[in-house]
């Protein structure tokens, strides 16, 4: 290894390369082979770094060859010396040294430096993030021989331990090519990952659609699809009404009284939850006010959804029919009588602000139509200084006159402070 570092410092890099490969693919001995590892990083970054080797074709080889050493025993120092040169890049990397390939060893070790690359916030991107979460997917999914999706809920234990840490790794970058992703999981059993991908691609009606569908099979329940709208309320303030229009299809989509009975409840339990003042988290809630709360299931949308087939005397809650008289008429006729004051309130509230704002412009108005007289005793109102001919001035409309440089905001007086644009006099 001492010829190494000669040959190093006489520039001789490939005799260097040459004498530090058996050192560096030897991993028995561990404080050897790193003293090779940072050896062969300082000789290929100064390689690098050297003007006199660049574009020479066999000197660029004789890089690669290093770099795939580094690869083979470290590939985050390998990745800081690839920082360092103009021989090669990332993508040359990905299609040379590293392609594509079905070799577990070559597919790890790929996956390993696009991991590298991905976590790295100056040169991860859409390309190298969407490479590697496509390649995390084809391996789970070749893992578990199939990609059908299970006729039945299965345990978390059913599936591949890469696949929880698939999910987290989703939520970890946000640059990705969507629409790429979800042609790979679609209608397969990564659905959470599918559902994910259509939230965070606002296709939200698809991803409620997407998660109904898997009730059917008892894979998710009516109150996994309710916690998804509670998770996406505060980006999608639709997302309830989408739910309910949603359950609404497929109820009339059935013939099955059976059938249509599930979808019923639900509907009916969505109308609980709302009037109840449950559908959303208490925080979430406590940011509303009374209008908005009303707003995320208007109760006229609402009712002008409920399907010709409802009897709307009949209980809203089957199983305590008999504890209880609320029906779905008393309980929509409160609520729309409710949200009707509270809606003409807001209204009247905002038409008062109206006339207001009105008023204060006509006031502004009135100020700016008087005349102002400059006489030879008048100062400034700021420095006090007489106002003298061929300075600029500032005239503000209540009659305050100004150096141009003592307040040389056309809005605000710099005196009193006041704001004429926002009407503040």
């Amino acid at each position: 290894m001492a010829l190494a570092c000669i040959n190093k410092k006489i520039r001789k890099y490939k005799e260097a390369i040459e004498i530090l490969e058996p050192y560096v693919e030897n991993v028995e001995n561990k404080e050897e082979n790193l003293d090779a590892v940072n050896l062969l990083k300082k000789i290929l970054i100064e390689f690098g770094e050297n003007n006199e080797n660049n574009e020479n074709k066999e000197k660029t080889e004789l890089f690669k060859k290093g770099i795939n050493h580094l690869l083979k025993n470290n590939a985050n120092i390998a990745y800081e010396v690839i920082l360092y040169n103009e021989f090669i890049k990332i993508d040359d990397i990905l299609e040379n040294i590293l392609p594509e390939s079905n070799a577990p060893n070559l597919a790890n070790k790929r996956d390993t430096f696009l991991k590298i690359v991905c976590d790295d916030k100056n040169y991860s991107n859409e390309k190298y993030q969407t490479i590697y979460l496509e390649s995390l997917i084809k391996k789970i999914f070749a893992k578990r021989q199939n990609s059908d999706i299970p006729k039945q809920k299965e345990d978390e234990k059913d599936f591949p331990k890469e696949y929880l840490n698939l999910k987290e790794i989703f939520k970890k970058y946000d640059k990705y090519d969507k629409t790429k992703l979800l042609n790979c999981v679609k209608n397969t059993w990564m659905y959470d990952i599918e559902v994910y991908l259509l939230s965070k691609s606002k296709k939200n009606d698809e991803a409620i659609k997407c998660l109904i569908n898997l009730t059917k099979t008892g894979i998710k329940t009516f109150e996994n699809i309710r916690e998804f709208c509670k998770n996406n309320y505060s980006d999608d303030t639709e997302i309830f009404k989408k739910y309910f229009h949603k359950l609404k299809e497929q109820y009339d989509d059935k013939e099955n009284k059976d059938t249509k009975l599930v979808y019923k409840k639900e509907m009916l339990k969505i109308i609980d939850l709302f009037i109840s003042g449950e559908l959303l988290d208490k925080e979430e809630a406590k940011n509303k006010n009374k209008l908005e709360l009303l707003n995320i299931l208007n109760p006229k949308e609402i009712l002008a959804l409920i399907p010709s087939d409802w009897k709307l005397n009949e209980p809203l809650d089957e199983e305590h029919k008999d504890k209880n008289n609320r029906t779905i008429f008393n309980l929509m006729h409160f609520y729309l009588k409710e949200y009707t004051i509270i809606n003409n309130n807001y209204k009247r509230m905002e038409n008062l602000a109206k006339m207001d704002l009105i008023y204060k412009q006509k006031q502004l108005f009135e100020l700016r139509d008087k005349h102002v007289s400059l006489e030879n005793n008048s100062c400034c109102f700021l420095c006090g200084k007489k106002i003298v001919n061929n300075i600029p001035l500032m005239i503000y409309p209540n009659g305050h006159i100004y150096h141009a440089k003592c307040s040389p905001d056309i809005n605000i007086e710099t005196k009193t402070g006041k704001n004429f644009k926002n009407f503040d006099y």
